[in-house]
């Protein structure tokens, strides 16, 4: 099932991208696969893959967008006890980075931007830049939660 597609302001690598997984949901690193592409990868993906992240390069101020599934009810509890917003922030913390994830509205241009578990703010993408030319910028960027 998918957890989140988040995308992120830094070009992780995709060890660095399992490490902050296995970390901040306490799997071990063996159980986590980062791939580019789910679709056409060609090995084999086992009961014991817990995390699955799919990881791709987009252009503007995200440059990687990251779709996370979680393979594990213990891990979709996990979630719901401590928060998706909490998880990210701790995610962007380890990555030194921000994110932006959904805020279930129906308004594609309406997200959250994430810069750490205590830092979640509603932001809008720039519509034209996303829409003609598929590039991730915001339209305006909010001070830092207690600046």
């Amino acid at each position: 099932m998918i957890w989140q597609d988040i995308l992120i302001t830094r070009d992780v690598s995709e060890g660095d991208i399992a490490a902050a997984l296995a970390t901040v949901f306490g799997v071990h690193l063996d159980r986590i696969l980062v791939l580019a592409d789910l679709v056409t990868f060609d090995g084999a993906v086992t009961d014991g893959i817990h995390i699955i992240c799919e990881r791709r390069h987009v252009a503007g101020d995200f440059v990687l967008q990251l779709s996370i599934y979680l393979r594990d009810d213990p891990l979709e509890r996990f979630v719901e006890l401590n928060g998706d917003g909490t998880l990210i922030g701790r995610l962007c913390q380890i990555w030194s980075c921000s994110a932006l994830m959904s805020d279930d509205s129906v308004d594609p241009y309406s997200w959250l931007l994430v810069r750490g578990p205590d830092d979640i703010q509603p932001v809008q993408i720039d519509s034209d830049l996303l829409d003609d030319d598929d590039v991730w910028v915001l339209a305006s960027v909010p001070e830092a939660a207690g600046a």
